[in-house]
């Protein structure tokens, strides 16, 4: 055991003094019971909202891939769609960023240091 490092502490041999070190150890977190269950509540719902958002991606990919099966199998009509479909999709996409979240745009990681 290195002595020299300061997070270093000695466990008392005593048994007085090592019911003492555990008793300040236990008591040592005061958080409310009531902000862990807010914690627990938030949590839970984020977690249903990423769940559903999932869902709803999956659903648009599948209605994606379900219009362009609806198409004859023609290759020169089937890709051209399937270009014109993404591009309305992303064109959608865009729109909502724009709208409802702008700060949510832009290149990433740039953009959030530049707002923090």
């Amino acid at each position: 055991m290195n002595k020299s490092n300061p997070s270093y502490t000695s466990v008392p041999q005593e048994r007085q003094a090592r019911r003492h070190m555990l008793c300040r150890l236990l008591y040592r977190d005061k958080t409310p019971v009531l902000v862990l269950l807010m914690a627990v509540l938030v949590g839970t719902l984020v977690g249903l909202v990423g769940v559903l958002f999932e869902k709803a991606v999956n659903g648009v990919q599948a209605l994606r891939l379900a219009a362009l099966a609806m198409l004859p199998q023609h290759a020169w009509l089937l890709v051209p769609a399937a270009f014109v479909l993404s591009a309305l999709l992303a064109m959608i996409g865009y729109y909502l960023v724009r709208r409802y979240a702008p700060e949510a745009g832009g290149s990433g990681i740039p953009e959030i240091e530049g707002a923090l």
